[in-house]
């Protein structure tokens, strides 16, 4: 004779599925929008500060040589931190092929970015700097002087 088969007790079974609710599906549309905006933000930021320091570059008969961007090491932009801006160490190359070096803040004073002020704080050359062609550095702080 066969043995009947056990019949399973409904605490050991599954729960039913849930079926979504309207309210995840909105925190879910919410976080991917939060996302996107994010993200927008950082790249916009990155590009447009490269912009600005591209065309602040050209219009002052400077070539770029370097830029770095800064998160920590701000330099002469540490202690006054702005929200909305970004300091990069440049270096460039003057009309006279000397080099300097220094930090841009991109940025205004309340719009940062997108009044597209441009801050430049060079720093000292040392003495005795040359260029790559051998020509002594300009011992002046600002190379549109010179």
């Amino acid at each position: 004779m066969q043995e009947p088969l056990p019949i399973p007790s409904t605490a050991t079974r599954a729960p039913p599925p849930k079926r979504p609710r309207i309210a995840d599906f909105v925190g879910a549309v919410w976080a991917a929008c939060w996302l996107a905006l994010t993200a927008g933000t950082i790249v916009w930021n990155y590009w447009r500060s490269r912009y600005l320091i591209h065309r602040w570059a050209a219009d002052n008969a400077f070539t770029l040589v370097e830029r770095r961007y800064r998160i920590l090491f701000r330099g002469p932009f540490f202690r006054a931190p702005r929200a909305g801006h970004t300091v990069h160490a440049i270096t460039i190359r003057d009309r006279h092929g000397v080099l300097h070096s220094g930090y841009v803040r991109c940025g205004g004073l309340w719009r940062a970015l997108t009044r597209g002020a441009v801050e430049v704080r060079w720093d000292k050359n040392p003495a005795g700097a040359t260029t790559p062609g051998g020509v002594a550095s300009s011992p002046c702080a600002d190379p549109s002087r010179g």
